[in-house]
């Protein structure tokens, strides 16, 4: 019976090399079922396409005599995140990468035998998703946001899409082609929605994510110094970087010469505008002190805070009224009481660790000269700090790397810049900044602002009419534009920096002083002209900047953003205020007297705005409601670069308690998501941080000159 069985077995098999399986027990020879026998096998789905991040339908073996096949193989990695059940070759799972279409071979096997039998199966992963989340829409503006893009699939076979969960009131999903559309009337946080598109006549269902952020403008704080008094000029200069915000006073009165970490200065009124420097520091929403600042060498008629910017953990701080001959660099905590050379300027250096916050550097210039006002502007990024002195007298037009400056003072008030470079906990000369057309009375310094490896120094007294950028090392020599001022862009190699542009306003004219205010963030610069006179009310985007000057010395103000592409600049924008007005004798709103970038975000000083409105608008529309009695309450504009490098009104930034004279908008500062605006005008005796969106109007109405910090959010 053995015997007949093993006949009979046999005689259903081939005795033959299976060229796809390894040796078999047989030597080079497997007993291999008749495929007849077994049935030429595939899968229910042998031509596949899933959807990436979704989970597909299980695809099973389609085989006759399965009770033959003890198992199921693969020498093929199959796509990420896709199962193969080996017991019954069935695929599952939820694919998370896209490929094109590629062919996999599968093995139904009898193990006893070592026999196997292939089979061919095509997968395509494909997806979509929407490239630029996650989105960001202001309350009230049109949503925009386009079909998605789709990798490996054809959207002639889709069904249609539906999205979870439901989106903001307002906001609507196209079910044909997957783009968004709409206005919210309402805030929303970012929420992840999920999007799904489904084939026609098909069980698939592709899906992908994306992010909305509903946002508006709201208040988040008042902030006051702790020792707040009279003619403080608390708000003069302000900055932020992520969650902290640093706010001068720069004719502050106290002779304290130490650093108080926590809330309360000690010193007293010995030292007249002496100046101070306040820290605070944000958790979750709530602003407190962090720490007060003062010089040293601390002494009447330095203005300590008169400049300052603030990068992570390091602040510097500049006083250009200070009397120090000193010409090297300090490092430490000290530094000179010699008051030789008035008005010669510094610069100071500090540095936090945790919540402490310590002297590291006290920083002159290697030529410091009398009336020099080093330490007029400043800025820094990282390891670098660059210092304006805008009264600096040196005729050279070249660039010194090294730690050398001209001694030379004809050309007075010229200007300079220097570059310092810290190495470890030491600071260093690293560079002397002219203008390659430097004249005197220029004041190039006037201005400074770095990002990475790109300095631009401002010259608002520069004489030239040119109306063209030069890219390059070359500046305009002519002076037939008095005062029209320009912009110099320096660019670092390693240690060596090098001219590599020259910008001037298209519009330029004399007394406009472009380059009063500037600021870069990454390939971006924004320019103010608070004393520009164009009537403009709209944004104009692009390179044509028509000259509507009225000539009667209106002070209305503009401000002008520059794109860098490779190493080349071009205009990108001129902005206005949409309720720009003027003032006769250069009385005028003075939009752009500050300007601050980050990112896609500008937000602009207007000091003398006259508006008595004391809310926020989020959106375009800004009334023309300047009150004659309300004469320089001020206020600040927030701008947006959309798609297409297009600028736009984000929102129209008011003090919750607004009056005459606070100058709201002297200064600007902003980073991510907050703004901080300076009203060094506020008259309001409060000591304390009234963190929320409840202000009293507090003022007393009589000058007091006490000074306020407003911070908002976007939220």
């Amino acid at each position: 019976m053995r015997v007949l069985l093993i006949i009979l077995f046999l005689y259903n098999c081939d005795i033959k090399k299976n060229p796809l399986a390894p040796n078999g027990p047989f030597g080079i020879l497997s007993l291999n079922y008749n495929l007849s026998k077994v049935g030429d096998w595939s899968y229910k789905e042998p031509n596949v396409i899933y959807g990436v991040n979704t989970v597909i339908t299980e695809n099973k073996p389609n085989i006759t005599n399965r009770a033959i096949v003890t198992n199921f193989s693969t020498k093929d990695t199959l796509p990420e995140g896709l199962l193969f059940n080996n017991s019954n070759g069935a695929l599952s799972g939820i694919p998370t990468a896209e490929q094109t279409q590629k062919e996999y071979t599968i093995f139904a096997n009898n193990s006893f035998f070592n026999e196997f039998y292939p089979t061919k199966l095509k997968i395509t992963v494909g997806g979509f998703s929407y490239p630029n989340s996650p989105y960001s829409f202001q309350i009230l503006r049109q949503v925009d946001i386009p079909q998605p893009t789709f990798t490996n699939i054809t959207t002639d076979g889709l069904e249609n899409f539906t999205i979870s969960p439901s989106l903001p009131s307002g906001i609507s999903i196209n079910p044909t082609t997957g783009a968004m559309t709409g206005t919210a009337p309402q805030t929303s946080s970012n929420i992840v929605y999920t999007v799904s598109a489904k084939p026609k006549n098909s069980n698939l269902v592709w899906s992908t994510t994306l992010t909305i952020f509903i946002y508006q403008w709201v208040n988040e704080a008042y902030l006051k110094a702790p020792n707040a008094e009279i003619d403080d000029l608390f708000g003069s200069p302000v900055a932020i970087a992520g969650d902290t915000i640093v706010v001068a006073a720069e004719d502050e009165d106290s002779n304290q010469t130490t650093i108080t970490n926590g809330l309360a200065p000690t010193g007293i009124n010995g030292a007249t505008n002496s100046g101070a420097v306040y820290v605070f520091r944000r958790n979750g929403t709530t602003w407190s002190n962090e720490a007060y600042l003062k010089a040293p060498n601390s002494n009447s008629g330095d203005r300590f805070g008169s400049s300052f910017s603030l990068s992570g953990d390091t602040i510097v701080v500049g006083a250009k009224g200070e009397d120090s001959n000193q010409t090297t660099i300090t490092n430490g905590a000290t530094a000179s009481s010699d008051n030789s050379m008035g008005i010669a300027g510094a610069a100071y250096v500090f540095k936090r660790s945790g919540n402490t916050w310590s002297n590291e550097a006290y920083l002159k210039a290697p030529n410091t000269s009398t009336l020099d006002e080093f330490g007029g502007s400043v800025s820094i990024s990282g390891d670098t700090i660059v210092v304006g002195a805008s009264n600096e007298d040196s005729n050279q037009t070249t660039i010194t790397n090294g730690s050398l400056a001209s001694a030379d003072d004809s050309a007075l008030s010229s200007g300079a810049a220097y570059v310092f470079r810290r190495n470890g906990t030491l600071w260093l000369n690293e560079a002397y900044l002219k203008a390659p057309n430097s004249e005197g009375l220029d004041r190039f310094g006037n201005s400074v602002s770095i990002s990475g490896d790109t300095i631009i120094v401002g010259a608002n007294w520069e004489y030239s009419n040119q109306t063209t950028i030069t890219n390059g090392t070359l500046s305009s020599s002519n002076n037939l534009a008095l005062n029209s001022g320009a912009v110099y862009v320096f660019k670092r190699n390693g240690n060596t920096w090098s001219n590599e542009a020259y910008l001037k306003a298209p519009n330029a004219e004399a007394d406009d002083e472009f380059g009063f205010s500037i600021s870069i963030s990454g390939d971006t610069i924004v320019v103010g002209t608070a004393k520009e006179d164009s009537l403009q009310t709209t944004i104009t985007n692009g390179t044509l900047v028509q000259i509507s000057d009225t000539g009667n010395n209106l002070s209305v103000g503009a401000a002008y953003v520059f794109r860098r592409t490779g190493s080349t600049w071009s205009n990108e924008a001129y902005l206005k205020a949409p309720n720009a007005e003027g003032g006769t004798g250069g009385n005028g709103d003075q939009f752009g007297f500050s300007v601050s970038i980050d990112g896609d975000t500008i937000v602009v000083g207007a000091a003398n705005e006259d508006s008595l409105q004391t809310t926020i608008t989020n959106g375009i529309l800004v009334q023309a409601s300047d009150q004659a009695n309300n004469t320089s309450a001020g206020t600040a504009y927030v701008f947006k670069r959309t798609t297409g490098n297009i600028w736009v009104n984000e929102a129209y930034l008011k003090a919750p308690n607004s009056e005459g004279s606070d100058r709201f908008g002297y200064s600007v500062s902003i980073s991510g998501d907050t703004i901080v605006v300076g009203a060094f005008g506020d008259d309001s005796l409060q000591t304390t941080i009234t963190n929320g969106t409840l202000i009293q109007a507090s003022d007393n109405s009589f000058n007091y000159f006490v000074g306020a910090a407003y911070v908002y959010v976007r939220k």
